[in-house]
């Protein structure tokens, strides 16, 4: 253990986590146990990988929970790398509509307010629009900042609150697209969480707790409370599971048979490789699925731009045309 935390802290590039590891191996070297010294560091070590070690530590099964935690971090790396890569092409495409509307916004537009100052022609409404727009960065940009930095600091203390959280973990279920794919990894982490900590042989009421912190969504998290307070009262985890709407009645009836058979963990397991590949198609045509709404965003774009541009020229041939 000492040497393999050695290598870890040599090789580990980032100072802080370095320091830790290097702390990890001082307090084994004084007789503390692994999961006791990594729950000193709650916010880089999550309480599932502690409960996990600490219940490997009680059996002797270290080296295998061990090999069950790389693959639960792998999974999830892989599963946030597939979906940045999914999602690059339509941010890209965003990013550069967005200059090319401050562009034509600061440079363009104003000159045909200079031109039409000359004649007795209203400039057409989405002309007008873009003019305001940039009269209003131009002059009022701090403002602007001052707005758009409230209105996201606003937006982060409404999600973290209290009132504020459930309405949008809710919401991020229910989002188009998004809120199938959200549920579905959620899902996914919950049955695979669960199941590996059974396999591990932590208790049922402590396994479910913590896949209720670990979930990510409030909503789900109180589902799972829910399956937790069920068994708390002697009764099964598939009736709650049931009640709370949020999974298939697949997964419900391979619960059911597994609670019967005795094997909730192997085939909680199954369930998280259905969720698995649920979700890696959706990820796979994630961006077929984002293409729609980003050319309804486009499109309306495109089109006040256009407008904007090409009214007032039509409007200025009128003007010079003879009578």
């Amino acid at each position: 253990m000492l040497s393999s935390l050695s290598a870890i802290a040599e090789q580990t590039k980032n100072k802080y986590f370095k320091t830790i590891i290097e702390e990890v191996a001082r307090d084994i070297k004084g007789g503390v146990g692994l999961s006791d010294s990594l729950k000193k560091y709650g916010k880089v070590f999550d309480g599932v990988y502690i409960s996990m070690i600490r219940a490997a530590e009680a059996s002797g099964s270290l080296v295998m929970i061990l090999e069950r935690l790389a693959i639960l971090i792998d999974g999830d790396i892989d599963t946030n790398n597939r979906i940045k890569a999914s999602t690059r092409y339509p941010i890209i495409s965003l990013a550069v509509l967005g200059v090319a509307f401050l562009i034509i916004v600061t440079f363009v537009i104003p000159r045909f307010a200079q031109v039409y100052s000359q004649f007795n022609a209203a400039l057409p409404l989405p002309t007008r629009i873009l003019i305001a727009l940039n009269y209003f960065i131009q002059h009022y940009w701090y403002l602007a900042l001052l707005i758009l930095g409230g209105a996201i600091f606003g937006f982060i203390k409404f999600i973290k609150s209290s009132l504020g959280r459930p309405i949008w973990d809710n919401i991020k279920l229910r989002i188009p697209v998004f809120g199938p794919l959200v549920t579905l990894l959620v899902m996914a982490r919950f049955t695979r969480v669960t199941s590996l900590l059974m396999k591990s042989g932590v208790p049922i009421l402590e396994v479910l707790d913590l896949s209720a912190k670990s979930s990510g969504n409030i909503i789900i998290s109180r589902a799972i409370e829910n399956i937790k307070e069920s068994v708390n009262q002697g009764r099964g985890i598939s009736d709650p599971m049931k009640v709370s709407g949020l999974f298939p009645p697949i997964v419900i009836q391979m619960v059911s048979i597994g609670e019967q058979t005795g094997k909730v963990d192997e085939l909680l397991l199954s369930v998280a490789e259905y969720y698995d590949l649920e979700s890696g198609y959706m990820i796979k045509n994630l961006t077929t699925y984002i293409e729609p709404i980003l050319i309804v965003i486009l499109a309306g774009m495109v089109l006040l731009l256009a407008l904007a541009v090409f009214l007032p020229m039509w409007n200025l041939i009128k003007v010079f045309k003879p009578a």
